[in-house]
């Protein structure tokens, strides 16, 4: 579905067109929730197709997420961000409207790395030979259409009891209704 907002930051024109991009400097920013925002940051490495001057700009919370995803994408939190010398901007939930992505074999996967002193951490969890699954089972209660986005935890219950995976909490807060 097209995206209500094309552009957010006043002076850098829209893409409208994938060919407009090639060796261009483009900065990419998120319109939606956090959980959205990992979601459809897979789709930034399409665009390295066209070019390598990538910035992508997230809220603060996700930047240490986003530390290395890729040497052509610099990562920068809105704080930091310095709105100078952009050939383009789009939001990154429209990405894959303006790549022509509208089947599921058409997305390109790339999985996310901890910074190492976290993957110290946390790999004793890992080491288990366990699928290892992020869930999410609802968004923001105070978005407008939450009901719609969101699903009671207890429809998961029985998934969850499956002891071939490890499930990780990715919801920012604990929505249990």
């Amino acid at each position: 579905r097209n995206n209500s907002e094309q552009k957010k930051f006043s002076g850098i024109k829209p893409i409208l067109k994938i060919d407009e991009i090639i060796n261009k400097s483009i900065l990419i920013w998120d319109e939606q929730g956090l959980g959205d925002t990992i979601l459809f940051s897979r789709f930034l490495f399409d665009l390295l197709k066209y070019t390598k001057h990538i910035t992508f700009v997230v809220h603060k919370s996700l930047k240490d997420l986003f530390f290395n995803l890729h040497k052509d994408i610099l990562v920068e939190d809105y704080d930091s961000l310095i709105v100078d010398n952009f050939d383009f901007q789009l939001s990154v939930c429209s990405i894959p409207l303006l790549l022509g992505i509208n089947k599921l074999e058409l997305i390109t996967y790339k999985p996310l790395t901890l910074p190492k002193k976290d993957f110290e951490i946390t790999n004793s969890l890992f080491l288990n030979n366990k699928l290892n699954i992020g869930f999410v089972w609802s968004g923001n209660s105070k978005f407008a259409n939450d009901e719609y986005r969101s699903i009671p935890f207890e429809f998961f219950a029985p998934l969850l009891k499956i002891d071939k995976f490890n499930f990780f909490k990715l919801s920012k807060d604990l929505e249990i209704k």
